[in-house]
């Protein structure tokens, strides 16, 4: 049994993209054979300075927020398929919070 986590990041919403102006505090990767999502994190040193701190996490892959659901399947799920159709299980989990994408990824526009 093979588990693999994938994440894809949605573009923000406008009132997201508003309030937080050009600040986008995550960023997606690519890196080989696997991705990593970087989050920025503002931070207040002891003495009061301003800082922003890095924080990187590694994923199997990760898609940015201009990919398609059909580059998403074809690289997230069509592997799936054969051992599907071999009798293997396969599942898919979406997870994240309401309104993050989950549901479009699966289903689309449609």
């Amino acid at each position: 049994m093979r588990i693999r986590v994938v994440v894809r990041k949605r573009p923000m919403a406008r009132t997201e993209s508003s309030a937080a102006g050009d600040a986008d505090i995550v960023h997606a990767l690519h890196c080989g054979s696997f991705g990593k999502i970087l989050c920025y994190q503002p931070k207040t040193k002891v003495d009061l300075t301003k800082s922003i701190e890095t924080v990187p996490f590694c994923f199997d892959n990760v898609f940015d927020e201009h990919a398609t659901n059909v580059h998403v399947y074809e690289r997230a799920v069509r592997g799936l398929i054969p051992a599907l159709l071999d009798g293997q299980w396969c599942s898919i989990f979406a997870y994240g919070q309401t309104g993050s994408g989950k549901t479009f990824t699966m289903m689309g526009s449609n």
